[in-house]
């Protein structure tokens, strides 16, 4: 997580207690994780494939315990590209602090929430121009 980030701080702490004291009732623990990542709960209800998901997610490693070497990854020569949908200033307190660390170009999709790449054309668009650009540039 960006710690040291007010905004990343107040929704780690959150999910920490979602995760260690939530609901253990899948779709309880999903309701809220939803909610806490600001995306809207279906009002149809979940699938069985969503509700797999949150069996994993919740007993999975809390994700902001993760260790990730920045440093090592803003030295690797290759571009990086951040991508988010606008919709978590939690999320997007992580990506502004992951375009700045790597020196990374940050693109925003809104629409998508947390799976920007569901938005399919306007994603695939920024995708391969990115890559396309670094592609060029290895070339020469």
């Amino acid at each position: 997580m960006a710690r040291g980030n007010p905004v990343a701080d107040e929704y780690a702490a959150g999910a920490a207690r979602l995760w260690q004291h939530g609901p253990r009732e899948p779709e309880a623990f999903l309701r809220g994780f939803l909610e806490a990542v600001n995306t809207p709960v279906p009002q149809a209800g979940f699938s069985p494939a969503l509700l797999q998901g949150a069996r994993t997610l919740m007993v999975e490693r809390y994700p902001w315990t993760a260790e990730i070497p920045l440093d090592d990854l803003a030295a690797a020569p290759f571009p990086k590209l951040v991508v988010s949908g606008a919709h978590s200033d939690a999320f997007d307190a992580v990506c502004d602090v992951l375009e700045e660390r790597l020196g990374a170009e940050r693109v925003v999709l809104p629409g998508a929430n947390h799976a920007v790449q569901r938005l399919g054309e306007p994603f695939n668009n920024v995708l391969t121009d990115f890559v396309d650009r670094a592609e060029q540039r290895s070339r020469t």
